[in-house]
């Protein structure tokens, strides 16, 4: 409660706590019983306070004839009977006790307003002997210069024919009433803002902040639990004397240590506390994020959309994604899609939970390898199959892994001739013959593509009555070949095409009765691919495929 409102405004300040405190809860102090409750005792023998009041505070207390009206409980807050008293003050009392029994009593304040009776200072009054029945007994206490401004609580207690009565806990017989006891600082200075309870991530700092009025200086103090201590700026601490005190690299053993700020009017050499508040440490931990792109071996132009999988990110994690070392603008979403990727281009994400203590991170770089778009193109080999027939073979140039083949005789479509082969039988000369591919390459300009029409020149296509093989194939360009050949002739002409057709290699080898045994070096400049090998001889004509891979 702010204790500037409080001081010295005795109806307005009676009112208001009165309004404040009706519907107020006080779990935190312990609880009395009386072991003969049942009869109920305070009633029936009249075990009571039957008067309690105070005098010399800026509101007192002046509660008379109440007897029990606790009923069997015997305990009662009077929410609406205060004493206001400014700290380094007296406060004057006067008990009165029932008719029928001698009575010890006692009263305790709670000065430091922590919830308890229990220490030192706090039992202000206890009586060296009992008071006899339907007898009054006054006295006094003084409030601490140190006692913490606001509101707290005053117990007073009977118990019969003992003096030693306990503020917690069972007693015979008796009686037990708790007051609201406002504490006002005698120094100018005042408190107008508590520092609030706070929550601090292990290894990092947290700040605790207070205001105060007519202060000049300041200092803050921490509690561990046994004893409060002067905070010194330096590792643990910075700001110690300021009204914001930053605890710095906090332990988890720090978890519930107070910390109060002290404001100082140093003209009037006074100081005034505020209330404690707790620090709650938590353990610090790091998130994690990774990206998953839909592809990375892409086209230009290509769209790829990029998704994240986390770890510890709270309800409502925050995501920056970055090209190349550079924050993307308005890139802020869970997820991410591009179609302007250039080659070597790295994407990544940084990564910052919601999640209190929970560190940011960054996720796996992902590199993208962008190819430029190229051409698609088909050409066409012959072959001579015996008995009339001809094979038409596609040979196709960046088509994919499934290209789609369309035949074509003088100008018009083969119904059902779509594959790779396509095979003829009683054609002539000038019939004319073109296929057309649709690649499935998704870097190629053009999708459909179409080969140059040819005809036949069937001195030029091999007649297939040799057979020609080649080891190893796949090759890288060094190889034999062996077979039988249908020719007289002591050598033959080898020759090796590309698939457009042009010759790459010519050489001489013998051949022994029909047969050869040759071996085979191409320029090792030669590029990976499908080539043909021709073998000609004395009129005869024989060809075999093979696949350079280096």
């Amino acid at each position: 409660m702010n204790t500037g409102i409080l001081r010295k405004v005795k109806i307005s300040c009676l009112t208001l706590v009165t309004l404040l405190l009706s519907n107020a809860t006080y779990a935190q102090y312990c609880a009395v019983s009386y072991v003969y409750d049942y009869l109920p005792q305070c009633s029936t023998y009249d075990m009571s306070i039957q008067n309690f009041s105070t005098t010399g505070g800026l509101t007192n207390i002046s509660n008379l004839n109440s007897g029990c009206p606790g009923g069997s409980t015997a305990y009662k807050l009077y929410s609406s009977h205060v004493h206001e008293g400014v700290q380094g003050t007296n406060v004057n009392f006067t008990v009165k006790i029932g008719v029928n029994y001698p009575q010890g009593f006692s009263i305790w304040v709670d000065w430091n307003q922590d919830g308890d009776f229990s220490d030192a200072g706090e039992a202000v009054h206890s009586s060296s002997s009992v008071i006899n029945y339907n007898s009054s007994r006054s006295g006094s206490f003084t409030i601490p210069a140190n006692a913490t401004p606001g509101t707290t609580r005053m117990r007073c207690r009977t118990s019969y024919n003992d003096p030693a009565v306990a503020a917690c806990g069972s007693e015979n017989y008796g009686e037990c009433e708790d007051y609201p006891f406002i504490v006002v600082p005698s120094c100018p200075a005042g408190i107008t803002a508590d520092p609030t309870d706070n929550v601090g991530c292990g290894g990092f700092s947290t700040p605790f902040s207070a205001t105060a009025k007519t202060a000049d200086a300041y200092k803050w103090e921490y509690f561990n639990g046994a004893t409060w201590t002067t905070a010194v700026d330096g590792p643990q601490f910075g700001g110690a004397t300021t009204t914001t005190l930053q605890v710095k690299n906090i332990l988890p053993s720090m978890s519930g240590f107070k910390y109060r700020m002290i404001a100082y009017n140093t003209a009037n050499s006074c100081s005034v506390n505020s209330k404690a508040a707790t620090l709650t440490v938590i353990a610090t931990s790091a998130s994690s994020i990774i990206v998953l792109p839909s592809d990375t071996v892409i086209c230009k132009g290509k769209t790829v959309t990029m998704l994240t999988a986390y770890s510890k990110g709270g309800n409502t994690p925050a995501y920056q994604w970055v090209k190349n070392g550079v924050d993307i603008p308005g890139a802020t979403a869970a997820s991410y899609s591009s179609n302007s990727l250039s080659n070597n281009d790295i994407i990544s994400v940084k990564f910052t939970s919601s999640q209190q203590c929970i560190l940011p991170s960054v996720s796996n770089n992902v590199v993208f390898s962008v190819g430029e778009k190229y051409d698609a193109n088909v050409n066409i080999s012959t072959a001579y199959l015996g008995n009339n027939q001809y094979q038409f073979q596609a040979h196709a140039v960046n088509g994919g892994k499934a290209p789609q083949y369309q035949w074509f005789k003088n100008g018009k479509y083969i119904p059902g001739a779509t594959g790779a082969r396509y095979v003829a039988e009683n054609i002539f000369k000038s019939d004319r013959f073109h296929v057309e591919m649709v690649s499935s390459d998704e870097c190629v300009k053009n999708k459909v593509s179409a080969s140059k029409s040819i005809g036949l020149d069937v001195n030029s296509v091999s007649n297939n009555t040799s057979s020609l093989s080649v080891f190893p194939n796949p090759n890288t360009g060094q190889f034999s070949v062996t077979g039988s050949f249908a020719t007289r002739a002591n050598t033959a002409t080898v020759q090796v095409f590309n698939t457009v057709g042009q010759k790459v290699h010519e050489q001489t080898v013998e051949v022994a009765q029909g047969n050869i045994n040759a071996n085979i070096e191409i320029s090792k400049e030669l590029p990976n691919g499908l080539y043909m090998l021709k073998l000609s001889a004395d009129g005869y004509n024989a060809d075999t495929r093979f696949i350079v891979n280096k």
